[in-house]
């Protein structure tokens, strides 16, 4: 079925006859232009462009689409324009991809100064262990616990956290709890593995969930640092700490979006106020910020 929403990214592209300034037009990136153009033709049956050295040139069966899109769009009035003031009348949703653990730690309490800065943008916070595709669009920005080593992907390192192997202060846990087995490349789970010897008795999907089997069960589980200062009665087994590096992430197209900047801008206080807080006091070497 049709969505009038993709007919927005092929007017652009009609009238700019340029990925780049349908995208910036719309505030968005050349892989969502391109998507959206292509999904239209695709559902159309038609060659809407064709690719040439000077840019994209609309054929003669897109020139009518485009007129009847046009046609229909004016006769709606405000709804659907492609005008500028339309486009910064409009609230617009960024997208943020986090690891749960760090959504709920460091972002979702912060929330508000976002809200406050920008109050035109409309923030989507996605907590997921999963890689989204950023080309795709499928997030305007996302927190990593690794660096981008493929696509056209930039990142920079925003902070470095501690994990570390926990048990029950009163026990000598002898079985773990750990992440799922898709996981078992963790630098954390084989610090576990070469630790205990052998797999783990229970296996969750995020460091939250293993932290609350393990002081149901006894067993020992591997956690972020800051977050065990916070529970007393489990403490760090004799073994080293596995520090990994948080990295913001996004793809280049978006290198000169300010709404990308603000988001990182956002990001950056995150993590250093709470470095300030009490607990990251005691622990300054595991939760530091980075370059």
């Amino acid at each position: 079925m049709l969505n009038w929403d993709d007919f927005k990214y092929v007017l652009a592209l009609a009238r700019f006859g340029s990925m780049t300034e349908a995208a910036r037009f719309l505030q968005t990136n050349t892989s969502t232009v391109s998507r959206r153009v292509q999904r239209v033709s695709d559902m159309t049956g038609m060659l809407i462009f064709k690719r040439s050295r000077g840019g994209w040139k609309i054929t003669e069966e897109g020139r009518k689409l485009v007129d009847l899109a046009n046609s229909f769009n004016e006769g709606l009035g405000s709804i659907g324009e492609l005008s500028a003031d339309a486009a910064q009348a409009e609230r617009r949703v960024l997208k943020l991809s986090s690891l749960e653990f760090l959504l709920t730690d460091f972002l979702s309490p912060r929330i508000d100064q976002f809200v406050t800065s920008h109050p035109s943008y409309s923030l989507e916070l996605c907590g997921t262990d999963a890689s989204v595709s950023l080309a795709y669009g499928e997030a305007d920005v996302s927190l990593r616990l690794s660096r981008p080593k493929e696509g056209r992907l930039i990142g920079r390192r925003i902070a470095t956290l501690g994990i570390a192997i926990y048990q029950n202060r009163d026990a000598n846990a002898d079985e773990w709890v750990g992440l799922s087995s898709d996981l078992d490349w963790l630098p954390e789970m084989d610090l576990a593995f070469r630790y205990f010897g052998k797999p783990p008795a229970l296996r969750m999907s995020s460091y939250e969930s293993a932290l609350r089997a393990a002081a149901a069960t006894g067993m020992a589980t591997i956690a972020p640092t800051y977050r065990m200062l916070g529970v007393p009665m489990m403490g760090r087994v004799d073994s080293e700490v596995v520090h990994r590096e948080v990295w913001v992430v996004y793809h280049e197209t978006r290198k000169n979006d300010q709404a990308v900047a603000n988001i990182i801008e956002w990001l950056d206080a995150c993590f250093r106020q709470h470095k300030s807080t009490r607990y990251a006091e005691r622990v300054p070497f595991e939760l530091m910020t980075g370059e």
